[in-house]
């Protein structure tokens, strides 16, 4: 029914943790999704071998060592054995209000769907083995109450090879979220705010991983620069 890809940042310190829940919560999902991830950061291999995902090492990146969105989305979609795909940061946590929606989705043509994240401190592993982890983390993020602003998204679902046009996008870098829903409505593509319905659980981290920090990788850096060349549709709110 739905492949979830994603790249994830190295698996170290608190990063790693936060990863490795997030990989966990999507495993748990009801039916059972297919879960790609991709590139070559120090971990990656591991914990697809880990958590029973499937593996594809070789992506292509920019310049400064970053995948590119183009890239992952080609060599997901290659592998996927599923017509409905599902793009998702590496520190998002899902409960079973995805397949609600996915559910939805069968046999329609053209859609981007994205949604609001909640922001909640998560700092150790979840207990998926007890039988109220969805229901405790459902009610750790709506106790939380922090909506991330609409600028900022984290997941994407669409049908596979929809995209065929995807221009050399840096991921985890400011205005590629907002390239996507841009360009979608550009092309007539319907967007569909699922805010309302799929909870998508942000674990808060820091920028160690991004040389220059949260200011480089959101706001001034190179590569923000680069993907913001791409986006032509106004001001667009950055909150990351």
């Amino acid at each position: 029914m739905l492949t979830i890809f994603a790249t994830p940042k190295p698996f170290i310190g608190h990063i790693k943790i936060i990863q490795e829940n997030a990989i966990q919560s999507w495993k748990q999902l009801v039916p059972e999704c297919e879960v790609i991830l991709l590139g070559k950061d120090f971990g990656t291999a591991e914990a697809a071998n880990q958590f029973g995902c499937k593996y594809i090492a070789d992506v292509t990146c920019n310049e400064f060592g970053t995948p590119l969105i183009n890239s992952l989305f080609y060599e997901a979609e290659k592998m996927a054995v599923n017509s409905i795909m599902c793009y998702v940061n590496g520190d998002i946590m899902f409960t079973n209000s995805l397949m609600a929606v996915i559910s939805l989705l069968a046999g329609k043509r053209k859609y981007l769907l994205v949604g609001q994240r909640y922001n909640v401190d998560i700092n150790s592993s979840w207990d998926f083995s007890h039988p109220e982890w969805e229901h405790d983390l459902l009610a750790h993020a709506v106790s939380n109450r922090e909506l991330n602003p609409p600028g900022g998204i984290d997941y994407f679902i669409f049908p596979k090879g929809q995209f065929g046009n995807i221009p050399d996008l840096a991921v985890g870098r400011a205005w590629w979220d907002n390239w996507m829903i841009y360009n979608s409505k550009r092309s007539f593509i319907p967007v569909i705010d699922a805010t309302p319905m799929i909870v998508a659980v942000h674990q808060n981290h820091d920028y160690s991983h991004c040389k220059g920090g949260l200011q480089e990788a959101y706001y001034d850096g190179p590569e923000v620069q680069k993907n913001l060349s791409f986006v032509k549709g106004g001001d667009i709110d950055r909150k990351s």
